[in-house]
């Protein structure tokens, strides 16, 4: 199958610019949750803004890397002595 076609860019283009507007409407969102799942999402979101994090903190996790590496720092010193 060697049918070349050359096209100039305008009418390239255009063809392209047409197969995003028939995908963009073959592809339409979907319609809406169901009215029960969308409730129990929202309950979900609720609860989970309520809860929580099990994520330490930054300012926890720096204080942590700092002691470690005065520790490794340390060792090293006496590893290499």
């Amino acid at each position: 199958m060697d049918h070349r076609v050359d096209l100039d860019h305008t009418h390239s283009r255009a063809i392209v610019r047409e197969i995003g507007e028939r995908l963009g409407e073959s592809l339409q969102p979907e319609p809406g949750l169901p009215e029960g799942l969308r409730q129990q999402i929202d309950r979900l979101r609720e609860l989970d803004e309520q809860s929580p994090s099990i994520i330490p903190t930054t300012e926890r996790w720096d204080r942590f890397a700092a002691s470690a590496n005065d520790g490794s720092a340390e060792l090293d010193e006496q590893c290499h002595r």
